[in-house]
């Protein structure tokens, strides 16, 4: 979509990685590539399918090529329903749900110079493990808020300090007039406010702003 508000079809120069859903995106800006969308894994096949995928594509918005990532180091396993963004010259993920349906409590760190995934060493475990979540990047902080983790839907919120990788947790919010638990929301920062929009919980879809 440009500036006019007009909407068109991008078509590859390349064949365009496996369908999926339930995967990231992010965007580098390369100095010498230019603008690089990369995705990670996602879910394919059926409603019911448990296959989900663990592979690296980036996208050329300069050539609209595809290529399939190389990937080394301790590479995640794969998920869907994750959360990822750049932080640098990284990409970091967190989250999701595993082949077993099983909701993810790990970090990792894609380096979009070498090619090299490490994991980032957590110590709160299952009390982070989440999917359908919603993550944003403020002062090197990662700020998570909700999501679903594996039995029931929720509405706390975590600190993770990228460079000192330590947590500041903060559990269920319950003052008056925070949200209410839910997942597949959507959250954005600007300046020192995070802001979310909607959401799901039970069956009930909201459209309330906080």
């Amino acid at each position: 979509i440009d500036r006019q508000g007009k909407c068109s079809v991008i078509i590859p120069t390349t064949p365009s990685p496996a369908t999926r859903y339930c995967h990231s995106g992010v965007l580098f800006e390369d100095n010498e590539r230019g603008p690089q969308m990369y995705i990670f894994a996602g879910k394919c096949g059926g409603r019911n399918s448990n296959r989900r995928l663990s592979d690296v594509y980036r996208f050329s918005l300069y050539t609209l090529e595809w290529h399939l990532c190389q990937q080394l180091g301790t590479i995640p396993p794969p998920r869907s329903a994750h959360a990822a963004f750049t932080f640098g010259r990284s990409m970091i993920i967190f989250g999701g749900r595993n082949a077993s349906g099983e909701c993810c409590e790990d970090i990792y760190d894609y380096s979009y110079d070498t090619s090299v995934w490490r994991q980032i060493n957590t110590v709160y475990g299952h009390l982070v493990g989440r999917a359908r979540h919603s993550v944003v990047l403020h002062n090197n902080t990662i700020v998570v808020f909700g999501g679903w983790n594996g039995k029931k839907k929720l509405n706390d919120m975590f600190f993770f300090n990228l460079e000192t990788q330590t947590f500041d947790l903060i559990t269920e919010v319950n003052t008056h007039g925070a949200p209410s638990r839910r997942e597949c929301h959507v959250a954005v920062t600007c300046k020192n406010t995070m802001v979310i929009f909607a959401g799901r919980f039970r069956g009930e879809f909201m459209n309330d702003t906080f």
